[in-house]
Protein backbone atom coordinates (compact mmCIF):
# COMPACT_ATOMS: atom_id res chain seq x y z
CA UNK A 1 0.00 0.00 0.00
CA UNK A 2 3.07 2.08 -0.50
CA UNK A 3 4.19 4.24 -3.51
CA UNK A 4 7.44 5.88 -4.30
CA UNK A 5 7.59 9.28 -5.09
CA UNK A 6 9.64 11.18 -7.53
CA UNK A 7 11.54 12.81 -4.27
CA UNK A 8 12.37 9.00 -2.95
CA UNK A 9 10.03 9.38 -0.09
CA UNK A 10 7.60 6.78 0.50
CA UNK A 11 4.20 7.16 1.55
CA UNK A 12 1.12 4.79 2.29
CA UNK A 13 -1.20 5.13 -1.22
CA UNK A 14 -3.89 6.32 1.05
CA UNK A 15 -1.87 9.58 2.31
CA UNK A 16 -1.54 11.46 -1.05
CA UNK A 17 -4.91 13.76 -0.83
CA UNK A 18 -7.74 13.94 -3.24
CA UNK A 19 -5.25 14.96 -6.27
CA UNK A 20 -5.64 11.84 -8.99
CA UNK A 21 -3.23 11.00 -11.87
CA UNK A 22 -3.44 8.08 -14.06
CA UNK A 23 -0.39 6.86 -12.10
CA UNK A 24 -2.91 6.03 -9.29
CA UNK A 25 -5.11 4.23 -10.81
CA UNK A 26 -2.33 1.89 -12.41
CA UNK A 27 -0.63 1.62 -9.00
CA UNK A 28 -4.11 0.60 -7.66
CA UNK A 29 -4.90 -2.02 -10.43
CA UNK A 30 -1.72 -3.35 -10.28
CA UNK A 31 -1.74 -3.81 -6.62
CA UNK A 32 -4.81 -5.18 -6.87
CA UNK A 33 -3.62 -7.75 -9.41
CA UNK A 34 -0.09 -8.71 -7.49
CA UNK A 35 -2.32 -9.12 -4.44
CA UNK A 36 -4.44 -12.04 -6.20
CA UNK A 37 -1.79 -13.28 -7.83
CA UNK A 38 0.18 -13.73 -4.13
CA UNK A 39 -3.03 -15.41 -2.86
CA UNK A 40 -4.19 -17.70 -5.59
CA UNK A 41 -7.27 -16.44 -5.80
CA UNK A 42 -10.03 -18.50 -7.91
CA UNK A 43 -10.78 -16.65 -11.00
CA UNK A 44 -13.97 -14.57 -9.82
CA UNK A 45 -15.49 -14.36 -13.86
CA UNK A 46 -14.47 -18.30 -14.65
CA UNK A 47 -18.62 -19.20 -14.01
CA UNK A 48 -19.98 -15.89 -15.84
CA UNK A 49 -20.10 -14.22 -19.12
CA UNK A 50 -17.93 -11.05 -17.59
CA UNK A 51 -15.01 -10.38 -19.54
CA UNK A 52 -11.86 -9.44 -17.43
CA UNK A 53 -11.85 -6.13 -19.35
CA UNK A 54 -15.46 -5.28 -18.11
CA UNK A 55 -14.55 -6.05 -14.36
CA UNK A 56 -11.24 -3.69 -15.05
CA UNK A 57 -13.21 -1.01 -16.31
CA UNK A 58 -15.27 -1.55 -13.27
CA UNK A 59 -12.73 -1.45 -10.67
CA UNK A 60 -11.41 1.72 -12.83
CA UNK A 61 -15.01 3.74 -12.17
CA UNK A 62 -14.88 2.76 -8.69
CA UNK A 63 -11.87 3.99 -7.79
CA UNK A 64 -13.19 7.18 -9.43
CA UNK A 65 -16.41 7.13 -7.23
CA UNK A 66 -14.27 6.80 -3.70
CA UNK A 67 -12.17 9.62 -5.14
CA UNK A 68 -15.11 11.84 -5.84
CA UNK A 69 -16.83 10.81 -2.61
CA UNK A 70 -13.63 10.97 -0.45
CA UNK A 71 -14.53 7.31 0.98
CA UNK A 72 -11.46 5.82 1.97
CA UNK A 73 -9.38 3.27 0.05
CA UNK A 74 -10.67 0.25 2.27
CA UNK A 75 -14.08 0.65 1.26
CA UNK A 76 -12.62 0.68 -2.25
CA UNK A 77 -10.51 -2.58 -1.30
CA UNK A 78 -13.53 -4.04 0.39
CA UNK A 79 -15.72 -3.19 -2.56
CA UNK A 80 -13.75 -5.36 -4.91
CA UNK A 81 -13.08 -8.10 -2.40
CA UNK A 82 -17.31 -8.19 -1.85
CA UNK A 83 -17.88 -8.20 -5.95
CA UNK A 84 -15.33 -10.87 -6.41
CA UNK A 85 -16.23 -13.04 -4.06
CA UNK A 86 -20.08 -12.60 -4.56
CA UNK A 87 -19.48 -13.63 -8.26
CA UNK A 88 -17.25 -16.79 -7.21
CA UNK A 89 -20.07 -18.14 -5.02
CA UNK A 90 -22.76 -17.05 -6.96
CA UNK A 91 -24.78 -19.84 -8.57
CA UNK A 92 -26.43 -17.86 -11.26
CA UNK A 93 -24.40 -17.21 -14.51
CA UNK A 94 -23.97 -12.84 -15.05
CA UNK A 95 -23.78 -11.27 -18.27
CA UNK A 96 -22.06 -8.11 -18.78
CA UNK A 97 -24.72 -5.70 -18.21
CA UNK A 98 -24.86 -6.60 -14.49
CA UNK A 99 -21.57 -5.56 -13.97
CA UNK A 100 -22.32 -1.98 -12.77
CA UNK A 101 -25.57 -3.33 -10.44
CA UNK A 102 -22.82 -5.90 -9.04
CA UNK A 103 -19.92 -3.17 -8.41
CA UNK A 104 -22.31 -0.12 -7.48
CA UNK A 105 -24.15 -2.83 -4.60
CA UNK A 106 -20.49 -4.09 -3.45
CA UNK A 107 -19.83 0.05 -3.28
CA UNK A 108 -23.00 0.37 -1.04
CA UNK A 109 -22.44 -2.79 1.37
CA UNK A 110 -18.33 -2.02 1.86
CA UNK A 111 -19.01 1.76 2.50
CA UNK A 112 -21.12 0.75 5.52
CA UNK A 113 -18.55 -0.90 6.79
CA UNK A 114 -15.75 1.71 6.69
CA UNK A 115 -16.63 4.75 5.91
CA UNK A 116 -18.52 7.20 8.68
CA UNK A 117 -20.36 8.65 6.65
CA UNK A 118 -21.60 5.99 4.35
CA UNK A 119 -23.31 6.07 1.42
CA UNK A 120 -27.13 5.55 0.64
CA UNK A 121 -29.60 3.99 -1.76
CA UNK A 122 -30.36 7.34 -2.36
CA UNK A 123 -26.89 9.15 -2.72
CA UNK A 124 -26.02 6.10 -5.01
CA UNK A 125 -29.36 6.86 -6.86
CA UNK A 126 -28.69 10.00 -7.86
CA UNK A 127 -24.91 10.65 -7.87
CA UNK A 128 -23.37 7.05 -9.02
CA UNK A 129 -25.90 5.59 -11.43
CA UNK A 130 -27.66 8.77 -12.28
CA UNK A 131 -31.00 7.43 -11.63
CA UNK A 132 -30.40 4.25 -14.15
CA UNK A 133 -30.90 1.47 -12.00
CA UNK A 134 -33.72 1.55 -9.48
CA UNK A 135 -33.30 1.99 -6.32
CA UNK A 136 -35.47 -1.09 -5.31
CA UNK A 137 -33.34 -2.89 -7.67
CA UNK A 138 -30.13 -2.07 -5.61
CA UNK A 139 -32.15 -2.88 -2.26
CA UNK A 140 -32.60 -6.44 -3.61
CA UNK A 141 -29.44 -6.74 -4.99
CA UNK A 142 -28.20 -5.94 -1.57
CA UNK A 143 -29.82 -8.75 -0.09
CA UNK A 144 -28.63 -10.57 -2.63
CA UNK A 145 -25.43 -10.33 -2.25
CA UNK A 146 -25.41 -11.11 1.40
CA UNK A 147 -27.61 -13.82 1.54
CA UNK A 148 -24.67 -15.53 -1.61
CA UNK A 149 -21.81 -14.60 0.69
Amino acid sequence: FFFQAEDGIRAPLWSRGSEMCIRDRSEILTHLSLQEKRENIEDPLKNHEITHLLREKMIDWLIEIIYKTECSFETLFSAVNILDRFLTHSTTSWKNNDVQLIGVTSLLIASKFHDIASMDINFIYEHVVHQKIERESIADFEKLILRTL
